[in-house]
C-alpha cells in the first residue's frame, strides 16, 4: 500500500523515479498555501517542464525530513522521491434557502 502525505494544501505522493525531463530547481521546497503561509521542507527540488511550462514538481529526500507550516502539525516524511501536488480547498457552507 502506498502512503500519501498531506499537509493542508500540499500532497506528496511517492514515485519510483524522476521523469527524464525533470531538472533540479533548488534545495528547499516552499509552497504558499491559500492564506499565504508557506509549507516548507529541506529537499532537492526538481521540476518537469514541457514546452517551457512547468508540468510537475518533485522532491528527492536522501533522509527523512520535516515539512512545516505555521497552521498545521509538522510532518516527518521518509526518504524517497515524491510528486508534489498543490490542492487548494475551500470550506463551503451553502446558504439556507430563503422562505
Amino acid at each position: 500500500m502506498v502512503k500519501i502525505y498531506r499537509q493542508g494544501d500540499v500532497v506528496l505522493r511517492p514515485v519510483s523515479r524522476l521523469p527524464k525531463c525533470a531538472n533540479k530547481a533548488g534545495e528547499k521546497l516552499s509552497i504558499s498555501s491559500e492564506n499565504g503561509n508557506p509549507h516548507t521542507m529541506q529537499a532537492a527540488v526538481y521540476v518537469a517542464r514541457k514546452n517551457g511550462q512547468m508540468q510537475q514538481q518533485y522532491v528527492v529526500l536522501e533522509d527523512e525530513e520535516k515539512m512545516t507550516h505555521p497552521q498545521h502539525p509538522t510532518l516527518v516524511i521518509p526518504a524517497g522521491i515524491y510528486e508534489v501536488s498543490n490542492v487548494h480547498e475551500r470550506d463551503y457552507a451553502p446558504r439556507r434557502a430563503m422562505d
